[in-house]
C-alpha cells in the first residue's frame, strides 16, 4: 500500500511544510496523532496549491521533498518502519489523513482532513 498523491489546495503565502498523520478511525490506538505516522512535504515554492508525491508504506524510504516526521504506533507488527498504510485485513476500518499547513517556524497556517477509504 502506499499514501496517495495528494492535492492540497487553499494554503497561505507563508505555508513551508505540508504535514500529513495518517488515522485509522476505528481503532481507538491509532485513531489520532498520526498513529499509521506522519509525513511532511516540502512546500518551498509558494502557491497555494501543492501536489504531494505518493509514499510507499512500510518503509523509511521518502521521494524527493518528503521526510518521515513519525513513524506508525502500532502493536501488532511494531518492526514495520515509516507509515503503515490501511491494513485492517478487509475489517472495513475508515482511514483519514488529518492535512496541516505549517510556516517556517512550525505554526499551524491551516487544517484540514481527507477521508482515505474504508479498508
Amino acid at each position: 500500500g502506499a499514501l496517495p498523491a495528494l492535492r492540497v489546495a487553499g494554503l497561505t503565502e507563508t505555508t513551508r511544510t505540508i504535514q500529513v498523520a495518517i488515522n485509522n478511525a476505528d481503532d481507538p490506538s491509532l485513531s489520532t496523532d498520526g498513529g499509521h505516522g506522519v509525513i511532511g512535504f516540502e512546500h518551498t515554492i509558494g502557491g497555494a496549491v501543492a501536489i504531494t508525491p505518493p509514499v510507499p508504506g512500510g518503509t523509511s524510504a521518502m521521494p524527493d521533498g518528503a521526510f518521515l516526521i513519525a513513524a506508525n504506533r502500532a502493536v501488532l507488527d511494531p518492526a514495520v518502519p515509516g507509515f503503515l498504510p490501511p491494513c485492517s485485513g478487509r475489517a472495513g476500518h475508515v482511514y483519514l489523513a488529518e492535512v496541516t499547513a505549517l510556516d517556517a517556524e512550525g505554526q499551524a497556517t491551516g487544517l484540514g482532513s481527507i477521508r482515505l477509504g474504508r479498508y
